[in-house]
């Protein structure tokens, strides 16, 4: 097992600080704005325990959509330089394999208090955006929340709903209509900016009680996925923009550009198969150049390739073709998404980055005590040290 694995389950004493943050969720905040009355859902995968983030929908006199990310307010439970801090820094992650998850938090705080579960008062830090029809933020807000989910669905479910093979509550109805035209025309909009098309399956085991495979499924990429992921990159790019305005150091998620040698590799390996390559060279590539073949490749396997002549492998290719996205305290853009600026917030409850984001946000903010920043890059580097580990 990779070092990181070694330790499953949680000390005695960890268990023991994870119990007594999480009596901290009956007091009472003033400075927590209490949207408790504003219609809040959930999508997680069917298995998951720790829901991380939850959205809401409203529409203004002024025809544009105020879009709410909630997300688990971690960083209030989780206080810098406490035990489980330090182990949940140790970690970097959560580990999720076929049968499980092994956390980053104990679990009375990553499926009990910080988990956004239905029908209980949860402590989030909410991104408030006002989006017009075009897919253009106008204005943006962050602020310490108090929220209680209405309802919990799975991608499935959702995407049952979309399709109209399941029916969904009146009180959904409305917001997932507003949600729904607004991701169509978010989903447009990255793509015009250039963001990679690449749909890569993941398959889905499942599995016996004794641990062995019974059957394997490719997922397809459902609109429910890309759905809530759009919510995501935008609160994402929210946080970072205002982050990096305010000059204040944070981790971001970065996405080099290919290198122009392993690029020129996939088109010779297209190439081979009989199937049409843009001209292209490697010593005298451009940035610009560079991103525009890759995009133009992805978009072409993507779309074209014929039947038979295995896309799924082609599109590990251009997976492969592609640099490694990392945590870096310098800020150099995301290529893959075409976002000049990027960073994780949304999932704090499984990742340490977002936590330090939270943290350095809501210091910023006022709302919280200022974080000590002088080891970020040593952090930013072992938690994508403990990433690389977890998906091996």
């Amino acid at each position: 097992l990779v070092d990181g694995l070694v330790q499953r389950g949680f000390s005695p004493k960890l268990l023991a600080g994870a119990a007594a943050a999480a009596e901290t969720n009956e007091h009472q905040d003033s400075d927590r704005k209490d949207l408790r009355d504003l219609y809040v859902f959930t999508v997680d995968p069917a298995m998951a325990q720790d829901f991380d983030d939850a959205l809401s929908f409203e529409r203004t006199p002024a025809g544009t959509t105020t879009v709410y990310v909630h997300i688990a307010d971690v960083s209030y439970f989780v206080r810098e330089g406490t035990v489980l801090d330090k182990e949940a820094l140790r970690r970097g992650n959560s580990v999720y394999v076929a049968t499980g998850v092994e956390p980053m938090l104990p679990p009375q705080l990553s499926s009990g208090v910080c988990s956004l579960r239905p029908d209980e008062d949860r402590k989030a830090v909410t991104v408030e955006m006002e989006v017009d029809d075009q897919g253009k933020v106008l204005a943006s807000r962050f602020y310490r929340s108090l929220i209680r989910s209405s309802k919990r669905m799975d991608y499935g479910q959702l995407e049952r709903m979309f399709r109209g093979t399941e029916p969904m509550d009146p009180d959904l109805a409305q917001p997932l209509e507003w949600g729904r035209k607004l991701a169509q025309t978010l989903r447009e909009v990255r793509l015009a900016r250039g963001s990679l098309r690449i749909e890569s399956t993941e398959p889905e085991f499942e599995w016996d009680e004794q641990g062995r495979v019974i059957s394997a499924d490719a997922s397809e990429e459902l609109e429910s996925h890309w759905f809530i992921e759009n919510y995501m990159v935008l609160a994402n790019e929210q946080v970072a923009s205002f982050l990096e305005r305010e000059k204040v150091p944070t981790v971001y998620r970065v996405h080099d550009l290919p290198d122009p040698f392993n690029l020129d590799h996939l088109l010779d390996v297209l190439s081979s198969l009989g199937l049409p390559t843009p001209a292209f060279d490697a010593m005298a590539a451009t940035p610009k150049e560079i991103r525009r073949v890759m995009r133009e490749t992805a978009e072409w396997v993507d779309r074209y390739t014929p039947p038979g002549r295995g896309k799924a492998a082609l599109v590990q290719q251009v997976l492969r073709a592609q640099a490694r996205a990392v945590y870096d305290t310098v800020n150099i853009g995301h290529f893959g998404l075409a976002s000049q600026t990027y960073l994780h917030f949304t999932s704090p409850i499984r990742r340490y980055p977002d936590l330090l984001v939270h943290r350095g946000l809501l210091g910023k903010l006022g709302l919280g005590p200022a974080p000590s920043t002088g080891l970020l890059t040593e952090w930013a580097e072992h938690c994508s040290k403990t990433e690389r580990e977890a998906a091996k």
